[in-house]
């Protein structure tokens, strides 16, 4: 988005915004002073607003080819608008049958004739545009169980899954097959989980389970029975009876985590330093301590018995039973850290483009400049012949480590910048995830772009691992989603 661009309008807070995905563009946005303005560009300017609601505008969504967007807010009606007007078609007032009876939070397009919204009043409700009536009802509970914290917060709906999904205030997720949708309808499946950003995700094949962890300390241990999880509450073990158990380690705060490579134990570190020994089977934790500074990366040496590297700006440690071994100042400040278990190598992406290898002792083997600019991640092949290395925007280049050459470069088919890599078991797939909201399977004999695949609910990619029978990639609202191969 060009940088001349100014989205002033409102008097008030602005509480909703979308983007037209058709030329001409344009961004529309409501808020607080019951106001919508249309902003076109880029650059974005403001051309024209609009009160055509006499409370909160609390959601706007364009149809699935943007030749209509609908908005609603706290006076309870939907508006139907044309996006090449910008006038209103029709309205569904707050007085019709079967209408919301308190304030609607969001809304989305199922289809170009059907709309999906929840609200204040506890429940969600599909509207058939060409009769401008409600079609169904969905509750989150029975009628004499709703109480305040089944408010509804927010909905989503997976064309590809054939589901409807609403969160509520409780930080559950009520979870409705689409094809089997009626009246009335209960959840098929409630899924609590984390409530925050799932910045890490890993596979344990000793556990034959995902462990992930949050922003706030939670880590969560999910079996493989399922193709679709959301997590949106604290940890949870899942079994195919839906049951889960919780825990969070003691002492661990509200921080970020970074989440280490993992078999029935591994370490979590957070960003002020303090990291944490952690038993999976058991889901305590044994032992803790801490560095100085904020760690930027953790990896476990398996061959030297609980032992590991934290990577803190422009210094290395290295940890054994949480007691530190070695302290090792770095050339340069760095952001990325390796290990080649086959050739016993410790890898450092340094913010000038520069690879450091060390051995186990942290002794210098070689230097070498893999871009011009910042490394921000590497990613060992499990055969530990293969290095994928990533820059700090979208371009991802791999390398032949035994010969030290490139074997393919250049992958830039990402639209904003790589936040974590993967490779498959026999090394002839490779994943990655991105700010941009996408996962790319990449082919590897043929060194190209296999597939590409959005998130779910558009939200932002911050990290992926493989599993058996495809790779799962965590987001930015607290969500999991696994693909298949």
């Amino acid at each position: 988005m060009s940088g001349d661009s100014e989205f002033a309008g409102h008097t008030k807070n602005m509480l909703t915004a979308d983007f037209k995905r058709t030329k001409p563009y344009r961004i529309t946005t409501g808020g607080e002073d019951f106001n919508m303005c249309f902003f076109d560009g880029p650059p974005f300017k403001l051309v024209s607003n609009k009160k055509e609601h006499s409370n909160f505008v609390s959601c706007i969504r364009y149809n699935l080819d943007c030749t209509q967007f609908a908005s609603t807010g706290f006076d309870k009606k939907i508006n139907i608008w044309d996006t090449a007007t910008n006038e209103i078609l029709y309205t569904i007032e707050s007085t019709v049958e079967n209408a919301h009876t308190a304030s609607i939070i969001a809304l989305l397009w199922i289809d170009n004739n059907t709309i999906l919204t929840n609200s204040v009043d506890k429940t969600c409700k599909i509207w058939d545009l060409e009769t401008k009536s409600c079609k169904f009802t969905l509750l989150p509970a029975e009628k004499d169980n709703l109480t305040q914290d089944h408010i509804g917060c927010g909905i989503i709906y997976s064309s590809v899954l054939k589901k409807i999904i609403s969160l509520n205030l409780n930080g559950r997720m009520n979870i409705w097959n689409f094809d089997t949708i009626e009246d009335g309808k209960l959840p098929d499946m409630i899924l609590t989980g984390h409530q925050n950003s799932v910045y890490h995700v890993r596979y344990s094949k000793q556990l034959k389970k995902i462990v992930s962890c949050d922003s706030n300390g939670y880590f969560c241990k999910l079996f493989l029975f399922l193709m679709f999880i959301f997590i949106i509450y604290f940890l949870a073990v899942w079994d195919q009876e839906n049951k889960n158990e919780s825990f969070r380690p003691n002492n661990v705060k509200n921080n970020d985590f970074t989440l280490c490579a993992i078999g029935t134990h591994g370490y979590s570190v957070d960003f002020k330093g303090n990291f944490f020994y952690l038993d999976f089977v058991e889901n305590k934790l044994i032992s803790q301590g801490s560095v100085k500074g904020e760690p930027l990366r953790v990896r476990i040496i398996n061959k030297e018995e609980n032992t590991i590297l934290i990577l803190v700006k422009d210094k290395l440690y290295k940890i054994s039973n949480t007691e530190i071994k070695k302290e090792l100042k770095l050339p340069n400040e760095s952001e990325a850290l390796e290990i080649n278990e086959t050739r016993d190598h410790v890898y450092i992406g340094d913010k000038k483009g520069n690879l450091h290898i060390y051995d186990y002792e942290l002794n210098l083997v070689s230097t070498t400049e893999i871009f011009s600019n910042a490394i921000y991640d590497i990613k060992v092949s499990n055969a530990g012949k293969l290095v994928a290395f990533c820059d700090n925007t979208k371009v991802i280049n791999i390398w032949d480590i035994e010969e030290m050459k490139v074997y393919a470069s250049q992958f830039v088919f990402h639209q904003g910048r790589v936040y974590d890599m993967a490779w498959n078991e026999d090394d002839s797939r490779f994943i990655s995830c991105s700010l941009d909201r996408s996962v790319i399977l990449w082919d590897i004999p043929g060194k190209q772009k296999l597939n590409k695949f959005d998130s779910v609910d558009k939200e932002s990619c911050f990290s992926n691992t493989f599993v058996d029978g495809g790779y799962v990639v965590s987001g930015a609202m607290g969500t999991l989603y696994k693909f298949n191969n």
